[in-house]
């Protein structure tokens, strides 16, 4: 923020980047992706370049999982509007190691043949998908209900990025418009956004 103009208004857009604390049913602790987070973070030494805040706020021994999106989000001083699928395409096949991901068609996890969807996924595979989206939303509450500043458009489809969905007939730049304008209004800025 220093080395922006005075006045600037900064917010962050993440797009795809709220990945779960996350242990899928039958691995092994080691071959999840906290467990390689936490490599990542030990590795690199990241205790200098993560919140301080974030790290003491953890338990002894576990300023590592401030890499991960629900322990780092809420440390974050500057607004964000995130975009996010609850049923990320790259987690469901890196996290909950499912094959079928794969290949899946970018729709949300309809049963096999409804509306004429096709669906790689087995039933077994389409309740991992359907838990994966509730923990995601029960990871996510905390924190947004922490601050008021942030906000966020989620969406229920099978994909990494961006999706040209509505959700309430709005999409993710209209989500992103009417956020933006309430932020300005609640800090009093006008200026322009970087």
């Amino acid at each position: 923020k220093k080395r922006l103009p005075a006045g600037a208004f900064l917010v962050g857009k993440p797009k795809a980047g709220f990945f779960l604390d996350y242990k899928a049913s039958g691995v092994s602790e080691y071959d999840t992706y906290p467990s390689f987070m936490r490599h990542v973070f030990e590795m690199q030494n990241s205790t200098g370049s993560l919140s301080q805040e974030c790290q003491l706020a953890q338990a002894d021994g576990e300023s590592w999982r401030c890499i991960l999106a629900p322990y780092a989000a809420p440390f974050v001083n500057t607004p964000w509007f995130m975009q996010q699928s609850r049923f990320d395409q790259w987690q469901l096949l890196k996290e909950a190691f499912l094959p079928c991901m794969a290949d899946e068609p970018f729709s949300p996890p309809y049963p096999e043949g409804a509306d004429g969807r096709d669906n790689n996924c087995t039933t077994a595979e389409r309740a991992i998908i359907e838990r994966y989206g509730y923990e995601f939303m029960a990871q996510l509450a905390p924190v947004m209900a922490a601050s008021d500043a942030n906000g966020g458009f989620v969406d229920a489809c099978i994909i990494h990025g961006c999706t040209t969905a509505e959700v309430n007939d709005i999409n993710k730049d209209q989500a992103f418009q009417a956020w933006m304008d309430a932020t300005r209004q609640r800090v009093g800025s006008a200026n322009q956004s970087w």
